[in-house]
């Protein structure tokens, strides 16, 4: 379902359009985000020709620029809009569309459309960016609790997908009491 907000106070504004899969579960619950702060894994902002990471501005300065607007936000809907919905249900094109920069949400969505080496690679990049944070709570120069609140949790996560750091691993399993069960990545 689409939503509207307003940009600015600029007579603009952009159209919101997401899909978010419930088989990402695993990876929500990972960050205990509440659903309105997940962001978007796909492009999000609607287009006259799809969706972009950039998004595109309607203008409504007025009565008669925001009818026009809308018109234009109904065919981009009907034209592309739904299409794009409809096609984000499908694992291995939402994989394909999937933000790479996010690299284990990312990982996972590969991963759920059996996109192997993909996922594999996306979780390595995923556990080296977790290593160089972690080198700061090594150096002392990070609190325990940090690290444990944010990245103890995605560190156990990747490290049981790809079957690396089983002792780094281990000790936020037992500093955090938390045994998720997690399939290796095959």
């Amino acid at each position: 379902m689409p939503s509207y907000e307003q940009s600015e106070p600029s007579g603009r504004w952009p159209v919101w359009i997401s899909y978010h899969p419930d088989y990402m579960r695993p990876v929500d619950d990972i960050f205990n985000l509440p659903k309105w702060d997940q962001g978007s894994l796909t492009p999000p902002y609607l287009t006259p020709v799809g969706t972009s990471f950039r998004p595109k501005y309607w203008a409504c300065a007025n009565r008669t620029t925001l009818e026009k607007s809308l018109q234009h936000v109904i065919a981009c809907l009907e034209n592309v809009g739904f299409t794009w919905l409809e096609s984000l249900q499908d694992s291995a094109f939402f994989a394909a569309q999937a933000d790479p920069v996010a690299t284990l949400p990312y990982s996972f969505e590969n991963e759920a459309a059996g996109r192997f080496e993909r996922a594999r690679a996306g979780y390595e990049d995923t556990i080296g960016r977790l290593r160089t944070i972690l080198t700061t709570f090594d150096a002392k120069m990070v609190p325990e609790r940090d690290i444990l609140e944010k990245y103890a949790k995605p560190f156990i996560f990747v490290s049981a997908k790809i079957g690396v750091e089983h002792e780094r691993a281990r000790y936020f399993r037992q500093k955090l009491n938390y045994h998720p069960d997690i399939l290796p990545l095959p």
